[in-house]
């Protein structure tokens, strides 16, 4: 027990210091201490799903972990308590569950959760929820438990923090997973909370190489040639990006496009384009159209039906050898 109350202001600032101790607590039976410590490797779990300290109160008061403690968490679990997280919080054992933070939270460490990695909400996951404001800046690490991978959409995340105070802190993900070609981002919604995205696999664009005439159309697709991620193709929008130097290029955004070389003979042009999409998918990489242009051969002797001559004209001791115009 600590002292009367967990009030800060009364000037009675009564702490509980635990330096590397291991084992499970039962929170309920800390009453009245407005800081709690976990220093020197400690590593604790709640097993009644509550455990108070100091709400708002300031100064390093409520739970505080040190860089090199960790708190176990695998239920449904109130800390209703001002957190300052150094260490790590660890939500990966047992079932899913949820953390609800009463007071404010800064970050500094990491939080480990469990996810099941598919297209969104009903997604399964451990969350945290965080009644007051956030601070600093948290590394979360998710484990896949089982999970196929999706894609979200925009508007289907998977909710891993809630905030319903001022979410002034940064959450980072230790690295964004692929799953079944579904690559997933952590993001903070309009509402302040932290969600998981994901999006596909996006088109590849691939280089294309034509030959025109000079002078005349061409007419082509570079959709037909690029390759179908797992974004949803319907979203895809073909971008120029380069336009070319020697004719005239009308692109549009099916991938369809209409050339007309303006140019010497075996000259050479190109263009670039990319394609994007709307919603999460991320645009795909730059390809280049190569053109080669012809100019038409010039016709043979006789083509036209011409038979070539020559005219021999004898002088005093010359003689001249003319050939005659084509015809």
């Amino acid at each position: 027990m600590g002292g009367d109350d967990r009030n800060v202001s009364d000037g009675f600032v009564d702490t509980l210091i635990l330096n590397g101790r291991s084992g499970d607590i039962n929170g309920t039976l800390w009453k009245n201490w407005e800081r709690i410590r976990l220093r020197f490797g400690s590593d604790l779990r709640i097993v009644d799903g509550h455990l108070e300290a100091a709400v708002h109160g300031g100064g390093g008061s409520g739970l505080v972990i040190d860089d090199t403690s960790r708190l176990f968490v695998d239920r449904e679990t109130l800390i209703d308590a001002d957190c300052e997280n150094n260490g790590t919080i660890d939500l990966q054992e047992g079932s899913f569950s949820t953390l609800r933070i009463s007071g404010d939270y800064r970050g500094g460490g990491v939080i480990a959760l469990d996810t099941v990695l598919n297209d969104g909400d009903p997604s399964i996951s451990d969350r945290i929820v965080v009644e007051g404001d956030t601070s600093g800046t948290t590394v979360l690490r998710l484990r896949n438990r089982g999970g196929t991978g999706g894609l979200t959409g925009e508007s289907r995340g998977i909710l891993l923090v809630a905030v319903h105070g001022t979410s002034a802190g940064r959450f980072v993900l230790d690295h964004e997973p692929v799953i079944s070609g579904f690559h997933y981002f952590l993001s903070k919604g309009t509402d302040g909370n932290w969600y998981l995205y994901s999006h596909g696999t996006p088109l590849i664009a691939h280089d294309d190489r034509y030959e025109v005439q000079n002078e005349q159309w061409l007419a082509a697709s570079v959709a037909s040639n690029d390759q179908t991620g797992t974004c949803h193709p319907e979203s895809a929008h073909w971008v120029l990006v380069d336009p070319p130097r020697l004719g005239e290029l009308d692109f549009d955004g099916d991938g369809h496009f209409r050339y007309l070389a303006h140019s010497d003979c075996r000259d050479h042009d190109r263009f670039r384009y990319r394609i994007e999409f709307a919603g999460v998918c991320p645009p795909s990489n730059t390809a280049t159209v190569s053109i080669t242009i012809h100019c038409p051969e010039p016709p043979c002797p006789g083509d036209s039906g011409g038979v070539p001559w020559w005219i021999v004209f004898m002088g005093i001791g010359i003689i001249f050898l003319v050939r005659s115009p084509q015809s």
